[in-house]
């Protein structure tokens, strides 16, 4: 279990575009999405990009730690381009989206929780408190 810790810690440092995509990956499967990747390319394949490695080349965005790193801890949901990167972005039916400003937030706090945690969001009840307090 730790080398898959340590491969994940180095993967964010070498390529965070990919460290994002697998946590993403998991947090669209544990909603029974299976949008993350184009339907004709697979998850094994290691060229294999995801919404997230997608919309941060579209938009010029280096695959450099420190500018991603800066991006997820530095910005509000308001100010974080990321939060942009899936206009079809499963939530999870226990959250309410029913504004722009409320997709946001729940983006940003997703993405937050990923990158800081290296695991996706859990959304059973006991969780999920953890989730909410872990993101303040």
């Amino acid at each position: 279990f730790s080398d898959i810790n340590i491969t994940m810690a180095s993967l964010k440092q070498t390529n965070p575009f990919k460290y994002m995509d697998r946590l993403l990956l998991k947090y669209y499967q544990s909603l029974n999405d299976g949008s993350y990747f184009a339907s004709n390319e697979r998850w094994k394949d290691q060229t294999a990009k995801g919404k997230f490695t997608i919309f941060c080349e579209t938009n010029g965005v280096e695959n450099v730690f420190d500018d991603v790193n800066d991006e997820m801890i530095d910005t509000t949901a308001a100010d974080c381009m990321y939060v942009e990167f899936d206009e079809t972005f499963p939530f999870h039916p226990s959250v309410t989206t029913d504004t722009k400003e409320q997709q946001q937030e729940e983006i940003h706090r997703v993405l937050k929780y990923c990158w800081e945690f290296g695991k996706a969001p859990s959304f059973n009840p006991f969780l999920n408190a953890q989730f909410e307090s872990n993101t303040d």
